[in-house]
């Protein structure tokens, strides 16, 4: 990818030598990126040193940080002087490949293609594991650091950042053990970035000794927290909503603060639904009894469909759901809504209830044929609805496997926002809605009806009435009934 005819003036020169000393610069000269203030001080501040932790709020943009700090290492090879003339690796890891790879999908959605870069980068591979060559004799690889960090033995680094810390178990462990012995070879530096997740424990003790060693002068240590409204980039309608969140989930999940507190679900019954999960299934199971909850939304917040299989306790979460609109096109997204939420029902049966505060009245109007019922979700039936989820869950009575997406705004897991889950402000839990409205309506809090004993039996595969989106009729308005669907 480097172009030969590249001339180097002595204005280049001039930049390029500005550039390996002010990161922000070369951030916004050669990379072509724009940066809010915050982003400058934490890149500033962890340029050159052995161990930097950063931890931010939701969308403050550690993950563009990290690519802008690797790219930069890259580039100038700020290492030992022996190691000027030789190939060097560097690596971004995380607890999954997908997680590893978000920085590596920024790289090439925004970096790459700038023509600036184009001198500096000389290919990118997909194999064995994803990776970059830079011209400056760099590779920067991306690799998981799940089953022990197996993927990650036999490779020196001169420098790894671990992405979303929080989440990997015994992480001061793992650091000490499996990371560290990975960089000796070239006395190498680390880097660690999260959003905080599971209060004191995990990544906490990594980040309190950066704190302490920096509080006592040590220039090896560099340790950040990023405020998410400091991001110039968000829309004032994210930031709003940023400041409505209650104290302790303000702290963690816009200020970049670790919590002890934990929401109303405790965080040993969440990793107890995860151990007696069944894990998603591909198709129901004749016999068994199934109840599907949904929660709708479009644009901010995300529509997300649960089913439970209800045959037996613990009840098992055995599909899901979870997707937003980003199309722009009103009419086509809720057919496109409306034909999940049928699909669902007919495959597998059962019983649909949806959330039918706001848009979801209107959704349940064309539902009249698959015998959905709505809650409208006011105070009191919202707290008792809750109350029902919350406990069914502590008390060990659903098994719920870890889901996860990653995606452009960053990554989501299913345990975090159980975790995180306030009774102060419900509405902020699109899947934890879901989930408890499914919850209420196997526990047999039916409209009009005095329990669920008797949902429709899932089909056995193959059966005929196992239809395909574009089977399922979508009424038009001229077609919608004009009354408003009554449960009967």
């Amino acid at each position: 990818m480097a172009d030969p005819n590249i001339i180097v003036t002595k204005t280049l020169t001039q930049k390029i030598r500005k550039g390996f000393l002010d990161i922000p610069y070369f951030v916004h000269e050669f990379i072509e990126e724009d940066t809010h203030a915050e982003q400058d001080q934490c890149l500033r501040g962890m340029r050159l040193r052995p161990v930097t932790t950063i931890s931010s709020g939701n969308r403050w943009g550690k993950g563009d940080l990290i690519d802008f700090y690797m790219t930069w290492l890259a580039v100038y090879k700020p290492f030992a002087e022996q190691f000027k003339k030789k190939e060097v690796s560097i690596l971004n890891t995380s607890i999954s490949q997908d997680q590893a790879n978000i920085v590596l999908d920024k790289f090439k959605s925004k970096i790459l293609q700038k023509p600036k870069m184009q001198a500096f980068v000389s290919d990118v591979k997909q194999s064995p594991f994803p990776n970059i060559i830079f011209n400056s004799g760099v590779t920067w690889w991306f690799r998981n650091a799940s089953q022990g960090g197996k993927y990650l033995e036999g490779r020196a680094y001169a420098h790894i950042n671990f992405d979303e810390a929080d989440l990997q178990d015994n992480y001061a462990q793992f650091i000490e053990d499996i990371i560290m012995p990975r960089t000796w070879d070239y006395a190498g530096s680390i880097s660690h970035t999260t959003t905080p997740r599971k209060g004191k424990t995990n990544a906490y003790k990594v980040w309190a000794a950066a704190e302490t060693a920096m509080k006592t002068g040590s220039a090896d240590c560099f340790s950040f927290y990023g405020d998410s409204r400091a991001n110039k980039f968000l829309p004032q309608q994210t930031i709003d909503k940023f400041n409505k969140l209650p104290v302790r989930l303000f702290n963690k999940n816009v200020l970049g603060r670790f919590e002890d507190s934990q929401g109303s679900i405790s965080s040993q019954a969440v990793d107890f639904a995860a151990t007696i999960s069944s894990n998603l299934q591909q198709e129901p199971t004749p016999g068994h009894f199934y109840v599907h909850g949904w929660d709708l939304a479009r644009h901010s917040t995300w529509c997300v469909g649960v089913t439970l299989d209800v045959s037996k306790e613990p009840y098992q979460l055995v599909q899901f759901d979870r997707f937003k609109d980003h199309s722009g096109e009103t009419r086509e997204y809720w057919q496109m809504v409306i034909s999940k939420i049928k699909l669902r029902q007919a495959v597998w049966g059962g019983i649909t209830a949806i959330d039918r505060t706001g848009v979801g009245d209107v959704v349940m109007s064309f539902l009249e044929d698959t015998n959905a019922v709505g809650y409208s979700l006011q105070d009191s039936l919202r707290s008792q609805i809750i109350s029902e989820g919350v406990s069914s869950i502590n008390m060990g009575k659903i098994g719920i496997p870890a889901l996860t997406q990653f995606h452009e705004e960053g990554s989501w897991f299913s345990q975090d926002e159980l975790r995180d889950f306030d009774q102060e402000c419900p509405d902020n839990w699109d899947f934890t809605c879901a989930l408890f409205i499914a919850i209420w309506l196997a526990r047999g809090n039916r409209p009009g009806h005095s329990n669920v004993a008797n949902p429709t039996v899932a089909r056995a595969a193959g059966v005929s009435k196992y239809a395909s989106i574009n089977s399922i009729p979508i009424r038009s308005a001229a077609q919608r009934p004009a009354s408003r669907f009554a449960v009967r």
